[in-house]
C-alpha cells in the first residue's frame, strides 16, 4: 500500500510504502529510507484547521525522537492544494492494521496536546460569549447590518467550535478502533 503527498512549497513530494518491515519512504531525488515498525512510539492522528483550510494528518513519533507526518493534502501550488482523503485514508487504517501485530507496545493518542486543547477551548469560549454579545449589541443599537454580520459569525464560530472540539479531543484509543472524526469523510 503506497501513499505520496507534498507538505508544503518547501519540500518536494515522497512517497511513503507499508512493507513487511517497516514505511519505505522514497523522496523526489529516488533516495530511500525505512522506518521500521518497531521504531515508532506514537500515532497520533489528528484534524488541523486553519484560516485558509482544514485537513487531516498523522504524525508518528519515532524512538529516535524524529517524527514522521503523514497530511491528507497535497501542496500543489501557492494557496492550491489537492486533497487525496481516499488514499489517505486507506493507508492510515492499513498502518494501524500493521501496527496493531507489528508493534504492540505504540501508544494510540487522538487530537492535540492537553495544554494546546485548553488553550483553545478558553479562547472558543471567550469568543463565543463575547461574539453574541456585540451582535445582540448591535442589534440593539439599530445597526442591522453589522449586528446580522456579527450574529452569522457567532453562529459559524459556535459550529466551528463544536466540530474542533470534538475532534481534537485529547485522549487515547486502540488501533482496532481508529476514531472516524480523525478521518476525512469519503462521501
Amino acid at each position: 500500500m503506497k501513499y505520496s503527498f507534498r507538505k508544503s512549497a518547501f519540500e518536494k513530494e515522497k512517497s511513503y510504502e507499508l512493507t513487511t518491515d517497516g514505511i519505505r519512504i522514497v523522496d523526489h531525488e529516488g533516495k530511500e529510507s525505512l522506518v521500521e515498525y518497531t521504531a515508532i512510539l506514537r500515532v497520533n492522528p489528528a484534524f488541523v484547521s486553519t484560516k485558509s483550510n482544514s485537513f487531516y494528518q498523522c504524525t508518528l513519533k519515532l524512538k529516535n525522537g524524529e517524527s514522521v507526518l503523514l497530511k491528507s493534502q497535497h501542496y500543489v501550488g501557492l494557496a492550491n492544494f489537492e486533497d487525496r482523503n481516499e488514499s489517505y485514508v486507506n493507508f492510515v487504517k492499513g498502518l494501524h492494521k500493521i501496527l496493531s501485530t507489528a508493534n504492540p507496545g505504540i501508544e494510540y493518542k487522538k487530537g492535540i496536546g492537553k495544554l494546546a486543547y485548553l488553550a483553545s477551548m478558553l479562547l472558543f469560549v471567550i469568543a463565543g460569549v463575547a461574539f453574541p454579545i456585540v451582535a445582540i449589541a448591535m442589534l440593539i443599537g439599530g445597526q442591522l447590518l453589522y449586528g446580522g454580520i456579527a450574529l452569522l459569525a457567532s453562529i459559524l464560530l459556535i459550529f466551528r467550535m463544536i466540530n474542533y472540539s470534538k475532534r481534537n479531543k485529547p485522549g487515547t484509543y486502540t488501533p482496532d478502533a481508529l476514531p472516524d472524526t480523525l478521518l476525512p469523510s469519503l462521501n
